[in-house]
């Protein structure tokens, strides 16, 4: 998985998009928890952090980072630490450690092309690294004990769309309940 589920689950999740869609203010854009169909609390509830490991296994040059999620009531925070080797000691100097913040709404229960029951996520991110931002993800997540599994967006099914939402976990990145 990208970082764009950072930007939110990164994706970001999702985090790696870096333009704005245009659209409604940061005001008119959040909706109210029964809006989007959220409830106050949700198994996200809390703190999940993916350890240090290769942001591209297929990319021998990839970098590495420790990623950190905050889910609160239907909002969402993220941030990204970015490394040049794979014990993440070493930082990368040359670009930022994104943080972004925004809202989010489940979905429906679907099952995954590997067969597991997994729910559809949908975020909004308002904020990346303190800028306003309207940058919107559609992706799938799965809780197994203290373990959460985000939509693999590496392939045509991105995120990008509601029609393009991932079908398949990405096992590779998992994160844990802190």
């Amino acid at each position: 998985m990208n970082n764009k589920f950072i930007s939110f689950l990164a994706s970001a999740v999702l985090i790696s998009g870096c333009g704005s869609e245009g659209g409604s203010t940061v005001d008119e854009a959040v909706p109210s928890t029964v809006e989007n169909n959220t409830p106050s609390t949700t198994e996200l509830e809390g703190s999940w952090l993916k350890s240090c490991s290769a942001v591209d296994q297929e990319d021998p040059e990839t970098l590495y980072d420790i990623v950190a999620l905050e889910f609160t009531g239907s909002t969402f925070s993220s941030s990204i630490q970015n490394y040049t080797d794979s014990s993440c000691l070493t930082s990368f100097d040359y670009a930022p450690n994104p943080t972004s913040s925004g809202y989010f709404s489940l979905g429906s229960d679907v099952t995954t092309s590997g067969g597991l029951q997994a729910t559809e996520i949908d975020t909004h991110i308002e904020i990346y690294n303190g800028a306003e931002f309207d940058i919107d993800e559609y992706t799938i997540y799965y809780i197994d004990g203290t373990a959460l599994y985000v939509g693999d967006d590496s392939g045509i099914n991105d995120a990008s769309s509601a029609e393009l939402r991932p079908n398949a976990l990405n096992f590779e990145r998992v994160f844990v309940k802190q």
